[in-house]
């Protein structure tokens, strides 16, 4: 197993004995309430650890197809595009099996007895989105410029946007909500979403679904482009 799978798991281990320190009730849907409206600073840390693991998986994922491996995938595929449908496979893979391996470890390290599925279901769904999109921009910036850039936009985008969504939240200023994608992912904001922005679940999938093929096209016409050798 290589360094950064350990390293994502160790993240994913530590955010749910976190969690589940943090709460009280011992429910799956605690995993995706996120960060409440008074910006917590041990909810922001797990919900920055819980991001950090992935982002740091992805890292330097782009750059090492775009110089190096890339070629060999140019020669088998034919087409440079190949190399980008790869690049985002085994990410967006690697995403979801790590939520899942998530869920695992919290149910280890939790002593759950009750869970409500319908709404574990619907956060999960939105938290899996809310990831592939992040990690399209993670990747888009990483073709771009290179993986260290990307990393700090990344993590600084997901930070402002917890932080500030909290803020206009209370301040009553709704709209930004819609730019400010980690707040799609935590059950602490998307009543927000529902309430005040005329929203729901169902086109709030579509809105992140919709913006990860836009970032998707536009990577790959980027890398039609750019030279990867």
């Amino acid at each position: 197993m290589s360094i950064k799978k350990i390293c994502t798991l160790l993240m994913s281990v530590f955010y749910c004995i976190l969690i589940n320190s943090l709460y009280h009730i011992s429910d799956l849907s605690v995993l995706y309430k996120g960060v409440n409206l008074e910006n917590n600073i041990m909810l922001l840390l797990a919900q920055f650890l819980s991001f950090a693991s992935i982002t740091f998986y992805v890292f330097g994922e782009a750059e090492k197809y775009i110089n190096g491996y890339g070629k060999y995938v140019l020669v088998r595929r034919k087409k440079r595009t190949a190399i980008l449908n790869k690049i985002y496979a085994e990410n967006f893979l690697a995403a979801i099996v790590f939520e899942i391996i998530k869920i695992v470890i919290y149910i280890v390290v939790s002593s759950m007895d009750k869970t409500d599925f319908s709404s574990f279901v619907i956060m999960l769904v939105l938290s899996i989105l809310t990831n592939l999109l992040l990690i399209s921009v993670q990747i888009l910036i990483e073709i771009l410029f290179n993986s260290k850039i990307a990393l700090i936009v990344a993590m600084a985008y997901f930070i402002i946007s917890c932080t500030v969504g909290g803020v206009i939240i209370k301040e009553k200023l709704y709209a930004p909500l819609l730019i400010l994608i980690p707040n799609y992912s935590m059950s602490y904001r998307t009543e927000y979403f529902i309430s005040e922005l005329n929203l729901n679940y169902l086109s709030m999938n579509v809105i992140l679904i919709t913006v990860i093929i836009g970032f998707v096209f536009t990577g790959k016409m980027i890398l039609k482009r750019k030279d990867i050798f």
